[in-house]
């Protein structure tokens, strides 16, 4: 029996889970209101216990001898910080584009008119944002229970890998 998990976000992370046959239908989550437009991807999580190994994953799934509250709160862990992570990339490509535009207005006219105090403000929300997405999600720290047990930590590197965590960071940063 092959069981498969779905995650859904909407606003906040949910755990589904429903017992079915062989054939797999998609699952999905998706993230909305927190970023300007709906954004909806498929990853399956499938516990089979006749696997041969701890975890395999495999595209857009990963599939476990079993699941228990460990793998979902580590696969939460690791959900929530690509959907973190998603939010600050946004919040990033806003403040980019509206230094684009003073930049433009300087290559011009050698001034901009900007008001001091929204400039300001423009320097305090780049500074909040890249504080937020390293202190709030965590986004380099391991869960505790990957800390603890190294089949976790395993699914942890894996799904950190696989939403190409470090990457993305690294992209914005």
């Amino acid at each position: 029996m092959i069981h498969q998990h779905r995650f859904i976000a909407n606003g906040r992370l949910k755990f589904l889970v429903s017992g079915i046959g062989p054939s797999l239908s998609g699952s999905s989550f998706s993230y909305i209101g927190l970023l300007p437009e709906m954004r909806k991807d498929e990853y399956e999580v499938r516990e089979m216990p006749t696997l041969n190994t701890w975890m395999q994953g495999g595209l857009d799934h990963i599939m476990l001898q079993f699941l228990n509250i460990d793998g979902i709160c580590t696969i939460g862990s690791v959900l929530g910080q690509s959907f973190a992570l998603e939010y600050y990339v946004c919040q990033v490509d806003g403040m980019v584009a509206e230094f684009t535009d003073i930049n433009h207005g300087l290559e011009k006219r050698g001034t901009f008119t900007m008001d001091s105090k929204k400039l300001f403000q423009m320097v305090g929300k780049a500074n909040s944002n890249l504080a937020g997405v390293i202190l709030k999600p965590g986004l380099f720290e391991r869960s505790d229970i990957a800390w603890k047990d190294a089949k976790y930590a395993q699914i942890w590197e894996y799904l950190r890998d696989e939403f190409e965590l470090t990457q993305r960071f690294a992209c914005k940063s």
